[in-house]
């Protein structure tokens, strides 16, 4: 009987390992191109991430076959399987290569919103991308072409008998082994229960992390359903400061603090102009992106808001709304405001985002009137030319004014001009030499700003959107990859200085209010980085959440903590403290569920009143 069933159902069956071996292979795939961020590596835990992860592909495998069988009852014909089953084998394999490629520089899986960011036109060709990674494009292709050959050796005719046996196949696979007969099916977050990063990264299934993101917008989690918001923002006022300063905000595309001399000399800076900077700068060496993406950055810096969801906030309906901005509040007191980016104008939803809260002029590709020599064929416009324009425009405004400037070249695939071509050092990773050009082209802006007659009464804000490919492990981990350089440049109107307390991008908001003397009638999510109270700030990606506070980074799902490190005496969070300290992991918990039901309530409609 055992072998009646086997050959009566041997397409069926066949068909379900082959879409689990796909996934086998991608996850190794995913191993190989990420290979660093598993040092040293450990038997016990990569075993787990792959067991966990054949959990996870079941269920994917299980809806697609078992539907594209059950489908073909009503053809008839294997070939339409074949065509059905090589398309989502195909689709599968391309979207789990990008992916491997994808978290070696953001640290982070492809999400439902990556299909939102190439709707803007950033005229970058796929041969780019197949130039600079030939060898993952032709495993893609050898991948694809053997299990459409396979595929095509399954043509069995289903018959009636046999729908009987799919739909118990399927009944046992995804609700046995896949969810594991819960109440609630199991899906990406039930992993962070057994593994700790990086593995949880490695056991994730892209496809299905694809459509959790896309089915799970920005919702409360239950741990945070029923607390009240209880909001915290500190102000400094600083009496010495009149009302009317202009503020410039430079936001460097993948600076991530290893980059930099924040880098606790753990490997050559990158950043020369950037360092001497902090000489005259007060400076902030515990500082964090609010996300990964260059869209997270964008509503952290100037609304305050962070990314505590799948979704981020510039995706989610609710961004149609305005929110309290810098832009906003700076607009009451007459300030006008300008925003610089060298991309397609539709590049992230930028321009709408920022108009929508209160932008008065936004300067991108559409505007720039630098000639063609400044455009570098990819994105959009050279740093260096980005900057003098930006430095032309600024300086024809009325003061007061306030400025977003967002650099672009330090993005794949890190365009060099000709003229500045082997001028920075190359470093190690591809876009070491476009920092440096970067870094460059930020101290001939500077330069010339001193120039302008607007240079004494103006307040410069320097950080980064996010961090990007690290060589240091520290800068790997769920905490350290949030690291960015953060620092003040005002050497007419502030005393340099050092901060070392714990802040993010988030904080930037409140604390230009504070400088500004300005007063709000409601609360914000971030706090005044220079009140010097202590702040933590908090992560979520991969289905966890994390904070950081000081040295201490907790890290928990929707109902447990699961890891506590400490940062300074461990810096690649290897030895988990979660039983040695439940204190200081009871007192994390507490205020990162406070925090995540703040953004909760902040972000809903009518909660920014």
């Amino acid at each position: 009987m055992v072998r009646k069933f086997l050959q009566s159902n041997k397409a069926f069956l066949l068909s379900i390992l082959f879409v689990l071996g796909l996934f086998f292979c991608l996850r190794a795939i995913f191993l190989f191109a990420n290979f660093s961020a598993f040092q040293p590596i450990s038997v016990s835990p990569l075993f787990s991430s792959f067991f966990y992860g054949f959990r996870l592909d079941i269920i994917p495998t299980t809806y697609v076959t078992c539907g594209v069988f059950l489908l073909t009852f009503f053809f008839k014909k294997p070939r339409i399987r074949i065509l059905l089953l090589s398309v989502f084998g195909i689709t599968t394999a391309l979207l789990g290569i990008i992916d491997a490629l994808y978290f070696s520089i953001l640290k982070n899986h492809l999400s439902a919103d990556i299909f939102w960011q190439l709707k803007g036109d950033n005229n970058i060709s796929p041969m780019v991308y197949i130039q600079d990674y030939w060898p993952f494009f032709i495993l893609f292709v050898a991948i694809s072409v053997t299990f459409v050959l396979i595929l095509r050796r399954i043509n069995q005719v289903t018959n009636a008998t046999q729908k009987f046996w799919h739909l118990a196949i399927f009944i046992l696979c995804f609700f046995g082994l896949a969810r594991g007969f819960q109440k609630k099916p199991y899906r990406s977050a039930n992993v962070g229960q057994y593994l700790a990063e990086p593995y949880l990264s490695l056991a994730m299934n892209t496809p299905l992390y694809l459509l959790e993101t896309y089915q799970n917008p920005i919702n409360i989690p239950d741990f945070a359903k029923g607390i009240a918001p209880k909001y915290d923002f500190s102000q400094t006022l600083i009496d010495t400061l009149p009302i009317n300063y202009n503020y410039v905000i430079i936001i460097l595309e993948s600076f991530g603090k290893e980059y930099t001399a924040f880098n606790h000399n753990w490997i050559t800076s990158y950043t020369p102009n950037l360092d001497k900077l902090m000489d005259s700068s007060v400076c902030f060496t515990n500082a964090y992106a609010n996300g990964l993406k260059s869209m997270d950055a964008v509503p952290a810096i100037f609304c305050g808001i962070p990314r505590l969801s799948n979704s981020p906030f510039i995706n989610s309906p609710l961004s149609a709304k305005p929110a309290n901005s810098i832009l906003q509040e700076l607009k009451k007191q007459g300030y006008t405001s300008l925003f610089f980016h060298g991309a397609d104008n539709n590049s992230m939803g930028f321009q709408t985002f920022l108009t929508t809260n209160g932008l008065d002029f936004y300067f991108g590709k559409d505007e720039y009137d630098g000639g063609k020599s400044g455009i570098d064929g990819f994105w959009g416009i050279y740093d260096h030319a980005m900057f003098d324009f930006a430095q032309r425009q600024i300086s024809v405004q009325k003061e007061p004014f306030i400025a977003g400037i967002f650099t672009l070249t330090s993005h794949h695939p890190y365009p060099i001009p000709d003229q500045f071509k082997n001028t920075f050092p190359k470093g190690n990773l591809d876009i070491h030499e476009s920092i440096g050009y970067t870094d460059f082209a930020l101290r001939s802006f500077l330069d010339s700003c001193k120039k302008q007659p607007w240079f004494d009464r103006t307040i410069f804000i320097i950080t980064a959107d996010h961090s990007a490919e690290n060589t240091v492990h520290a800068f790997r981990t769920f905490s350290g990859k949030y690291e960015i350089p953060m620092l003040i440049y005002a050497p007419k109107i502030l005393t340099p200085k050092v901060i070392d307390q714990t802040v993010s991008q988030i904080d930037i908001f409140p604390t230009v209010l504070s400088m500004n003397n300005r007063s709000v009638g409601y609360n914000l999510l971030g706090n005044d980085m220079l009140s010097m109270s202590e702040r933590p700030v908090c992560h979520y990606d991969n289905q966890l959440y994390s904070i950081t506070l000081g040295n201490w980074n907790l890290l928990m799902n929707d109902a447990k903590p699961l890891f506590l490190y400490d940062r300074k005496n461990d810096p690649n969070c290897v030895v988990n403290l979660l039983n040695e300290y439940p204190e200081k992991a009871k007192e994390l918990e507490e205020m990162l569920k406070q925090k995540v039901a703040n953004y909760h309530h902040y972000i809903k409609p009518n909660a920014l009143q």
